[in-house]
């Protein structure tokens, strides 16, 4: 009986699969070779010769991928503290694509201008405005303010 997926926690199959050179030779013992994947995530343990190796390839594998999860405390804290640093980062980066989004691209005039410049140019909606956040982030020292300023307008 196989494991769960080290991985993923799915469900496997044992493959056999005829070797190549036997097809003409099913019969012989060493015609197929034997190998456990998952299901979900295509993983596979080791090829083996015989069904019951390949269980046992995988079998071991488990144990070994799930022997190397076990952090130390102090591990466990500094990947805490990066997955925090990261999800600020993250969460900084959106809220900036957001302030250049509404800045740029929710106004009634640049929604034109950018039709007008596809046409133009041939170049996609989405395209167009990477090139705007691209020039917009650097002609402005990658500082994007958070409100529009009271004296512009759409």
């Amino acid at each position: 009986m196989t494991k769960k997926c080290p991985f993923c926690g799915g469900d496997t199959n044992i493959d056999k699969i005829l070797r190549d050179g036997y097809e003409k030779y099913p019969d012989d013992p060493d015609a197929f070779a034997y190998v456990v994947r998952c299901i979900s995530c295509a993983a596979e343990g080791g090829w083996a010769k015989t069904e019951g190796n390949a269980i046992r390839n995988w079998n071991m594998r488990s144990e070994k991928k799930n022997s190397q999860i076990n952090f130390t405390s102090n591990q466990t804290k500094e990947l805490e503290q990066l997955e925090k640093v990261l999800k600020d980062k993250y969460e900084k980066s959106i809220e900036i694509i957001w302030r250049v989004y509404e800045k740029v691209f929710l106004s009634k005039k640049s929604n034109t201008l950018i039709k007008e410049i596809s046409k133009e140019t041939g170049l996609s909606h989405i395209d167009i405005c990477e090139k705007l956040i691209i020039n917009y982030r650097s002609y402005h020292g990658k500082k994007i303010p958070s409100k529009k300023p009271a004296s512009q307008g759409d």
